[in-house]
Parts: structure tokens; sequence; C-alpha cells
């Protein structure tokens, strides 16, 4: 049998040529070969809506599949771009921390932001406790909500700050009472100037009332400088600041200015045993062997690594860098005996 719709197309032809038979009133037989042409045209036609509209049902899904596709990917462009600017704009920012640092300056710290800007990881070397301190601190306040990884050593450094403190508070003073003293000259240089002027005015005496003002005014600074003079005693003042500045100063010692010399100097590495800068090794190797010479004794050489690599690796690395600097002291002329090298693999 012939499916529905082309059933409908036969029934729909036949019906046509028996109302042209009945309306042209002639009892002739029906046109069997038109009928037959009129057939097959209208199943052609029937035939080619009917693709029509499977290509354009079978088209719906792929669409929608393609229009799923496209948003998946514009989604993930547009985290992408989130999480990048984020971390980019996380990362300048620690970066301004340790540049508006000047304490770390020749000091290998450094800051890396994670993907994401879910984590800081700080690490290197630092002057002090207290710059370590203030760096975490600005840190946390520029990023509050992201965890901080803090691997950051401290490089022992020494100095008598209270000592430095009152050598700097006498000098002040001692300025200070320079300057009054200058003062005082000044007004005693203007003070001869109005006496000599004092002198002519007596020879007048054709203007007594501005004479009169003029000395008047004249014993009045005078009266004002010599109360100036009586109260400052400005020069012993000047003499008990200079005794005590000449007590504080300290007495030379061989072995406490090399004690001093090692708390404060370091020598950095870049990579391996490579110094990263050697005329300012040198130079420091240079004072230290001269120290040693004048100080006598041993000293102790320690040997640092960062976090990277295995502790194996970091450990042999580290003694070979004290090995380093032991055999430039050798070299400049220093026992070994009285050099003692020890690798370490963590800043204490």
């Amino acid at each position: 049998e012939a499916g529905a719709g082309l059933q409908t197309l036969l029934d729909e032809e036949f019906l046509r040529t028996l109302q042209q038979e009945a309306t042209s009133g002639t009892s002739a037989a029906p046109d069997l070969a038109a009928l037959a042409a009129r057939l097959e045209a209208g199943i052609a036609k029937r035939q080619e809506q009917h693709r029509k509209e499977r290509g354009r049902a079978g088209l719906g899904p792929l669409r929608a599949l393609l229009w799923l596709l496209a948003l998946v990917l514009a989604g993930f462009a547009g985290w992408y771009a989130y999480t990048s600017y984020r971390t980019n704009a996380l990362q300048a920012a620690v970066d301004r921390v340790f540049a508006e640092t000047p304490a770390l300056k020749g000091y290998p710290a450094r800051a890396r932001v994670s993907r994401g800007a879910e984590r800081i990881e700080v690490s290197g070397l630092a002057p002090s406790g207290e710059i370590r301190s203030d760096i975490i601190a600005r840190l946390r306040a520029i990023a509050p909500d992201v965890t901080i990884s803090e691997a950051i050593g401290v490089v022992p450094g020494a100095g008598n700050a209270g000592l430095a403190e009152d050598v700097t508070r006498l000098r002040s003073q001692l300025a200070a009472l320079e300057s009054r003293l200058d003062q005082i000259a000044v007004i005693e240089t203007r003070l001869g100037e109005l006496t000599a002027m004092q002198s002519r005015l007596d020879q007048l005496s054709t203007i007594p009332s501005r004479l009169d003002q003029l000395t008047t005014n004249i014993r009045d600074m005078a009266t004002t400088v010599d109360g100036m003079a009586k109260s400052a005693t400005v020069e012993g003042q000047i003499q008990d600041i200079r005794r005590q500045i000449a007590a504080l100063a300290p007495q030379p010692d061989p072995r406490q200015d090399l004690t001093r010399w090692l708390q404060s100097h370091a020598i950095f590495f870049s990579e391996g045993t490579t110094v990263r800068d050697q005329a300012t090794a040198d130079a420091s190797l240079d004072a230290l062997a001269t120290l040693m010479r004048r100080a006598g004794g041993a000293i102790r050489i320690i040997g640092y690594t960062d976090e990277r690599g295995t502790n194996e690796r970091n450990l042999a690395l580290a003694q070979a860098r004290a090995d380093r600097v032991a055999g430039d002291l050798a070299r400049r002329g220093i026992d070994p005996a009285r050099l003692i090298a020890i690798g370490r693999t963590a800043v204490l």
C-alpha cells in the first residue's frame, strides 16, 4: 500500500479528474495518460518537499550542539582570562612591596604568586627579623584572603645601636651649641659696631634725643648679651660633650673588630660556587684576612643554599661554597688550620 501522504495525493488527483469530467458535460472516458502524468509530477513534488523537511529537522540538534560547545569554550576563555588578570595584578602588587623596601637591596628575597592568586610563596634572605616581619605584614595587608608560604632566612647582624644613638645625640647637641656660639659672636660684633656709633653720636650735640634713644637700645642689647653669656656657658658645655664622645669611643680590640665584621657581612653566590659580585667578594675577603692576621684564633665559615633542589644536593653545594671561601682566605695567607668550613641546607 502507498503511504498516507501518497494515498492522499492519489485521492486528490482522482477527485480532480472526476470533477473536470463532470463539469465538461461529456460522457467520454477519462484521459488516463494525463492523469498518470499529473500523479507522477505530484509524487515527485511531495518527495522533494519531504526531503527538505527532513533536512531542516536534522539540522536542529547539530546546531544546538555547536552552540553548547561554543558556550563552553567561551566560559573557559573567560575564566582563564580572569585568573590570569588576578594573578598578574597580585604579582605586580607583591613586586612593589619588595621594590619599596630599601633594606632588601642586595639580598636574594623574592615572592611568587601561584596560578589563580591563591598562594604567595616567599623565600630568600633578609637583613633582620624586623624587616622579614614587616614584609609579611605588608603582604597580608594587600592580600588578606591569600595563603602566604614564608621561607625567608635572616642574616645575623650586629652593631651597638645604643652607642650609635648616644654618639648621634651628643653630636647633635654639640652642633646646636656651636650654632648658638656663632649667634653670640654675631651679636658681639653688632654690639661693637653700635658702641662705635655711640662714640660718634656723643660728638653731635645737636641731636640729643636720638642719642639718648640709641644709648638705651645699646644698653638693652648689652644686658641681653651678658645674660646669654652667663646662662649658656657654651664653651664649657662644648668641652663636656667632647669629653663624653671621647669616653664613648670604643678602644681598639682586634678580636672584637673581627667579631663585629663577621656578624655584619656575608658573601652571596648566584649559581653553584660562583659569587654574585666578584669585586665585592674580593674586597670583603681582603678585609677579613687583614682582621684575622691582627686578631688570631679560628673562625667558622658556614655555607648555605636556598630551598630549591634535594637535601643531598643542597648539602653538598653548601659545603662546596664554604670550602670556596676557606680556600680564598688560605690563598691570602691565612693558616687553613684556623678555618672551619661547614655546609647547611637552611638559614637559621
